[in-house]
């Protein structure tokens, strides 16, 4: 029995336990939450996001970012956004806009804006 219900917490699916005839289910993870408009702006280009946090059913909290970056000079160069989480970052470049959306992330992104030639 207790085998059965291991399997049953593991693999996160419904599940019917044998003795009792009990039913497990997962539980969804919460909407997420989004702070919007956040901006970031050097003298060579600026970036406007959203960060956006969920609960997981295991007690975490993820965060992705979502937005735009952009260029504001015509020096060849390109403008190159960083988010890092708590064990991941996502980089984004462009040289004139891009539009970006990440991956779900542990941990709360700090954000730096850089110029690369």
């Amino acid at each position: 029995m207790k085998a059965t219900q291991r399997l049953a917490a593991l693999t996160g699916s419904a599940a019917l336990v044998l003795t009792g005839l009990t039913t497990l289910t997962a539980t969804p993870a919460a909407a997420a939450t989004c702070h919007n408009n956040l901006k970031v702006e050097e003298a060579f280009g600026k970036v406007t996001f959203s960060r956006c946090y969920r609960d997981t059913s295991l007690g975490s909290r993820e965060f992705k970012v979502q937005g735009t970056v952009t260029d504001t000079k015509t020096d060849g160069c390109n403008v190159r956004v960083t988010f890092k989480f708590k064990h991941s970052s996502a980089k984004y470049e462009t040289g004139s806009s891009r539009s970006f959306t990440s991956l779900w992330h542990i941990g709360i992104p700090s954000v730096s804006l850089s110029k690369v030639c």
